[in-house]
Order: C-alpha cells, then structure tokens, then sequence
C-alpha cells in the first residue's frame, strides 16, 4: 500500500484471461506451476502500455500459439486479498497454430462443458465464468 499525504493507496494488478471455444469446446491449460496444477483458461498480468485486451491476446498467442480475436468481455472478476481485477474476455482463433509452450504450460486440451464439470480446476472463477458464457448463448 502506498501513502500519498494522508491517504492510503492501493495498486490494482490488471490480469486478462481469455475464453477461447472451437466448435462448442474450451481451451483450458495446465500452467507450469508445480504446486497449483489443476486447469484453467489462459491469463497474465497486462504490460505496462498494453490494454486488457491486448494482454489477453498477447497471453493467448504466449500460451497457446493461437491468434485471436476478442468478441466480447464475458466478466469482471476483482480479488481484493490480492489487490487485483480481472478481465475475462471471449475469443475466437482466427490464426497460429495449437503448439504447447513448455515454458508457460505442461498440457492443454479442449474441453465441453460435460467435461469441465468433472475437471479438476485451479479456481471456482473458472467454471462460473464458462457457465456465464454458456448462459448468454441461451
């Protein structure tokens, strides 16, 4: 927390994740993170001079190889024990090609919602927003 006079300021880390569906299914990574190992969907902290939406693509091509493009923003999700705000976007692949980085994830695959249901995931936010994008649809 910074001090600026007598007020208390709080930095908000900007996070964007991306939903990325191909034929009704998502794309959910396993990151390199040994003790955190359950799956989840594409995501990093946005760059200085970067918007949400840029990091989100830019995560997208890092993690996956796939080009996208944004089509909507599905939520807003804030984590105020972590001092940070999260972006959620849906897109779709419009280039790249599928290609594990072994740097960034240790397994990918797409998945239907039947089968997210059973997944073990590395956060509840995960389901809840695949389920929000499902019930927009309609």
């Amino acid at each position: 927390m910074l001090k600026y006079g007598k007020f208390n300021l709080r930095l908000m880390i900007t996070i964007s994740a991306i939903l990325i569906t191909r034929n009704g299914k998502y794309l959910l990574v396993q990151e390199n993170k040994p003790d955190d190992i359950g799956w989840t969907i594409p995501a990093g902290k946005v760059r200085d001079q970067e918007s949400p939406e840029e990091g989100a693509i830019r995560e997208a091509k890092e993690e996956t190889g796939l080009e996208v493009k944004i089509d909507d923003l599905i939520d807003t999700l804030e984590f105020s024990e972590k001092n940070t705000i999260m972006k959620v976007y849906k897109a779709r692949t419009i280039g790249g090609n599928l290609k594990l980085n072994d740097k960034e994830c240790m397994g990918m695959g797409w998945f239907s919602w039947e089968e997210i249901k059973h997944l073990s995931l590395r956060r509840k936010f995960i389901k809840d927003v695949i389920e929000k994008d499902i019930n927009r649809k309609g």
